[in-house]
């Protein structure tokens, strides 16, 4: 079964962060019940960042911390 043919529904949203960055949300609804999100930040300018957080769950809320809380684990590590 090819990926495209487990995937029920699909959502992207924008959101700026408090530090003023852009990040794009993928929520992919998949025929097992699950959720996938990815959150991707990623700069257009000087200096250049590309970093993508990965979650997966059972409710999109869960999927979407999931994502966030490893995106951020990589681009802000302090």
């Amino acid at each position: 079964m090819e990926v495209k043919d487990r995937i029920v529904k699909a959502e992207i949203n924008t959101i700026i962060n408090e530090f003023k960055d852009c990040i794009e949300i993928g929520v992919y609804y998949l025929v097992d019940g699950s959720i996938k999100t990815f959150a991707t930040l990623c700069d257009e300018g000087y200096p250049w960042r590309d970093y993508t957080g990965v979650g997966v769950a059972l409710t999109e809320r869960e999927s979407v911390r999931l994502a966030l809380e490893d995106l951020y684990r990589q681009a802000y590590p302090n």
